[in-house]
């Protein structure tokens, strides 16, 4: 088998299907086959390049040979810092409270948002309403959810493919959850987030990139976010060197490679 160029991240502890979502939207960019590491278990060498992005964790490893692309650190800040610092790459930001806080910490770092930007908008026909952990009054969680409890990483990478063509053709979805009004941004996908459910979630500042796009609470959304898609794949092809894939279907990256 050809060896991989790449990492990206995979998972095995996470409880929120989101996280392979923001994955999934990476493997579409990247040249496959693409390599994993467990974002729980990051001890490597420098050979492969590392593309992280999303929610940094426990694992703070040493290694130096990573690219820091749409991430949030939510926890272990000044280790994250230190080890981000090791970086021979800019960072990318997935949202102006990390930015800012890492330019405070005297890192060269650009907000470049989240991977799941770069989805292509989807110009057909539309059909029904989604409820994805939706909390509005006497709806309760709705149809779906992005709590997953411990499954295995292929498992969750084929969950994500499905919600993200549930969410892909819907005429309108109700939810809490950050990667799900995301991508339904890229998608063109109506989108509604009740105002409570920021004072609800944990670590509000996440959210911080909503209000980057111009997100408007308690009504749906369609929001032209092609800037921030631009941006992002910008930052991937100037800090790699590569010509983005974009497939349609991306092969799942392989832990086990």
């Amino acid at each position: 088998m050809k060896k991989p160029q790449f990492e990206v991240l995979a998972y095995r502890k996470t409880l929120n299907l989101g996280d392979a979502i923001q994955t999934y939207a990476m493997a579409r960019l990247l040249p496959s086959p693409l390599g994993a590491k467990y974002r729980d278990s990051l001890d490597r060498d420098d050979a492969i390049p590392l593309v992280i992005n999303g929610y940094l964790c426990d694992s703070v490893p040493t290694t130096q040979n990573c690219l820091f692309a749409g991430i949030y650190i939510g926890r272990r800040l000044d280790e994250h810092v230190q080890w981000i610092k090791n970086s021979k790459y800019r960072v990318g930001a997935r949202d102006p409270f990390t930015a800012n806080l890492l330019q405070k910490r005297g890192i060269d770092c650009q907000m470049i948002g989240c991977a799941t930007l770069t989805l292509p908008r989807y110009e057909g026909p539309r059909k029904g309403v989604i409820r994805v952990d939706d909390i509005a009054d006497n709806i309760g969680r709705g149809q779906y959810t992005q709590s997953i409890g411990h499954i295995s990483w292929v498992q969750q990478w084929h969950e994500a493919m499905d919600r993200l063509a549930t969410i892909r053709t819907a005429e309108l979805v109700y939810t809490s959850r950050l990667h799900i009004a995301l991508p339904c941004l890229a998608f063109g996908t109506p989108v509604q987030i009740p105002s409570r459910a920021r004072s609800n979630v944990q670590q509000s500042e996440r959210l911080s990139i909503l209000d980057a796009i111009g997100f408007q609470y308690d009504k749906p959304n369609v929001i032209d976010v092609s800037e921030f898609s631009a941006a992002f794949k910008s930052f991937l092809k100037s800090k790699l060197g590569i010509s983005l894939e974009e497939v349609s279907r991306p092969i799942m990256p392989n832990p086990w490679l």
